[in-house]
């Protein structure tokens, strides 16, 4: 349903409020099938797994390019999907929206690359400059550190050790970049927190760190249905 919907949305203008909304129900729709199929498997990947998880990832960052969040704010509402493609390439890379969106396409070939574990590395990679690409993002505004001092540092470095505790002694030869990625992931939340984006963004940022905790159990702590599930985040 979703491959038909794209092709007639290639071709055709659309209401993309709509095109939003049902990109983003795909999505959902998708990454709880995900969920599904591992709890009643208990499988590692296969080709349906990953078929849906691609499908999940890509309605998303369509989803975003049909809202407009990543494109140039002076292209029209109504125009077909290519239209909307194009504008979200013509963005400023160094705009907030220019910043957005190379964040999600980052985290897309984060999220492809995860699927295929001999790639872990790679996806590692993405994922981390996904993250210094929502820290630039974050930095667009003032930093307020008093802001971040009062709630984000003692959180934060509480729960890095936490982390640290329990995830770093089964991470073998991947210790240097885990805990490379820990760092930059909980400097983007500290940026979330002290660049004054609202509360939506801190929530945002705090949820993306805590999926992140569920992948890392699920790839060096063991399978759980639990781990599996913050896929959903």
């Amino acid at each position: 349903v979703s491959v038909l919907y794209w092709l007639d949305a290639m071709s055709q203008p659309i209401d993309f409020d709509g095109a939003a909304v049902t990109l983003s129900v795909v999505c959902m729709s998708f990454a709880v099938a995900c969920v599904a199929y591992d709890g009643f498997t208990h499988k590692k990947p296969s080709h349906l797994r990953i078929a849906l998880k691609v499908v999940a990832s890509t309605s998303f960052l369509l989803a975003a390019v049909c809202w407009n969040a990543v494109g140039n704010r002076d292209c029209p509402m109504s125009r077909s999907f290519a239209d909307a493609l194009d504008c979200a390439m013509q963005t400023s890379p160094m705009s907030s929206r220019g910043y957005i969106f190379a964040a999600l396409l980052l985290c897309f070939v984060g999220d492809v690359l995860l699927l295929f574990p001999e790639l872990f590395v790679g996806g590692l990679v993405a994922f981390l400059l996904g993250h210094v690409a929502f820290i630039a993002l974050f930095s667009t505004r003032s930093f307020d550190l008093g802001r971040f001092f009062a709630y984000g540092f003692a959180p934060q470095v509480a729960f890095f050790f936490w982390v640290r505790s329990w995830l770093f002694p089964k991470t073998g030869k991947l210790h240097g970049p885990v805990l490379a990625y820990l760092g930059v992931i909980n400097a983007m939340v500290g940026c979330a927190i002290a660049g004054g984006h609202g509360p939506i963004s801190v929530t945002a940022a705090v949820l993306f760190l805590l999926s992140d905790v569920g992948v890392a159990r699920d790839k060096f702590i063991g399978y759980s249905l639990l781990n599996r599930s913050t896929l959903l985040i």
